[in-house]
């Protein structure tokens, strides 16, 4: 993205499949960028411990 070639990969993957493209790529936000990472680091996370919790309920050594 901050190439500025995200647009014209994503145009021409959407040509590929026979779709009309309906998203328009903004210019690169180094904050937004940041915030995206942050919260899907913290939804990856959670969704990690809530597994481990999980599995550690099923699996406990006896």
């Amino acid at each position: 993205m901050a190439l500025g070639q995200a647009q014209p990969l994503l145009d021409y993957v959407f040509w590929m499949h026979f779709i009309n493209p309906p998203y328009q790529v903004e210019p690169f936000d180094a904050e937004r960028a940041g915030i995206l990472v942050g919260v899907t680091a913290a939804i990856g996370m959670a969704g990690g411990v809530i597994g481990g919790v999980i599995w550690n309920v099923f699996h406990r050594a006896k």
